[in-house]
């Protein structure tokens, strides 16, 4: 199968779904690819690089999932960047159209002394990393000291103290030269100019074939599976199981590698509930599992903003419906309700009933057949059960094979 996706639409979706889920550090990607791109036009890079740059700075944290992480962010010094530039490094792994991207990230807080002692090799460092880290302790400095012009001399002051030894010594000129235009500062803040930004950016529509496809869900899998440890391969997982269910029912290839994918972006809108909650071993309270829930309107409005989903996102979205209107977000009725959405859902539940969670172990077959069976008929289709029933030890043996397969891509900070 073939595809036409544009790779810039697909990575808008991205930052707005990392910086829903950032809330410490709020449009902190579209103000850093603001600044990049000012730094680099003026330095003169040539248009892949700025078009590469300005790609990379908008999604550079994607790897920065857990408190601890996020913290490190707010200082201009950071102790240890090394673990999310790694883990943004391997988020993007497998989806080749973003190859440099994903080696930008990788060394996008490049300390201009570890060149100077031998740290990194020089050769694997990429020109726009150097403008990637400059960008984005801008941008932090700016969140420390505020964006009036007595702030500004502050941050510029920080700024020119760490070139030779933080920053790249070739951009102090550049650097110094934009700081004394007022439109510099007042275009990071301007919505208007990030969004004309992308536009300008070249990503024309390509082609690509179902393992792009794959690579590329398996990105959005991993910013919402690697924010947990409880969940760490939960939507894989998921992918895993609506395939197989779909091929014992004889479901067409084309269905049953769409059900897959739906699997891996189902839980996409969980980028926007904090971690706290997710991890959470004490029940929850009314307000709390509100917040949990609300997961299903993020995953609507970030699937929706893809164009050419179709099917998958249909019934990505609707995983947490019931035939009976008891599920959410839309409660919608058994009318609308397709046996792929009984599968994802099905799936879901099945994947979340074998996992360790912090409230409660693994939880033992008889149990978990009892539970998707008391789902039956009224909530979910008794058909796709029976297969499960029938099917239970091979996919309970899928679980633990597609764990073993992907566990060696998380990687915790």
């Amino acid at each position: 199968m073939i595809y036409n996706y544009d790779v810039k639409n697909i990575l808008v979706s991205i930052i707005e779904a990392i910086d829903n889920f950032n809330f410490l550090l709020k449009n902190h990607h579209k103000h850093t690819a603001t600044i990049a791109y000012q730094l680099g036009s003026s330095y003169g890079l040539d248009k892949d690089k700025l078009n590469n740059l300005v790609l990379a700075a908008s999604i550079h944290d994607i790897g920065a999932l857990y408190i601890d992480e996020r913290d490190q962010l707010l200082y201009i010094d950071e102790h240890n960047p090394k673990p999310h530039e790694i883990m943004g490094a391997k988020m993007l792994e497998g989806f080749e159209p973003l190859k440099d991207i994903k080696e930008i990230i990788r060394h996008h807080h490049i300390k201009y002394d570890d060149i100077l002692q031998n740290k990194v090799d020089k050769k694997d460092i990429r020109l726009e990393c150097y403008f990637l880290h400059l960008a984005d302790r801008i941008d932090i400095l700016l969140e420390t000291y505020g964006k009036d012009s007595y702030s500004r001399d502050l941050i510029i002051d920080e700024i020119n103290l760490r070139f030779k030894t933080v920053f790249l010594p070739d951009l102090k000129y550049v650097f110094n030269e934009l700081a004394q235009d007022d439109e510099f500062w007042e275009n990071i803040y301007d919505l208007a100019f990030h969004e004309l930004l992308m536009l300008n950016i070249d990503s024309n529509n390509f082609k690509i074939n179902d393992s792009d496809i794959d690579g590329l869900s398996k990105i959005f899998a991993r910013i919402v599976d690697f924010k947990s440890p409880w969940t760490k391969v939960h939507s894989i997982t998921v992918g895993a199981f609506s395939n197989a269910i779909g091929k014992y029912l004889n479901l067409d290839e084309k269905t049953c590698f769409e059900l897959k994918i739906a699997g891996y972006l189902h839980d996409i809108g969980k980028i926007a509930v904090p971690s706290e909650l997710l991890d959470k071993a004490d029940k929850l309270s009314d307000e709390e599992f509100k917040i949990i829930k609300s997961h299903a309107k993020y995953s609507s409005m970030i699937l929706k903003s893809i164009d050419g989903l179709g099917n998958i996102s249909k019934w990505a979205i609707n995983h947490h419906e019931k035939r009976d209107k008891t599920g959410y977000p839309l409660k919608i009725s058994d009318e609308k309700f397709s046996i792929e959405m009984d599968i994802l859902a099905f799936s879901d539940i099945l994947s979340a009933l074998l996992e360790n969670r912090p409230y409660r172990k693994t939880l033992p077959k008889n149990t978990i057949l009892q539970i998707l069976k008391n789902l039956t008929p009224n909530k979910l289709n008794f058909k796709v059960y029976k297969v499960i029933e029938t099917n239970y030890d091979s996919l309970y043996n899928l679980y633990y094979k597609t764990i073993k397969e992907n566990e060696e891509d998380y990687i915790k900070a």
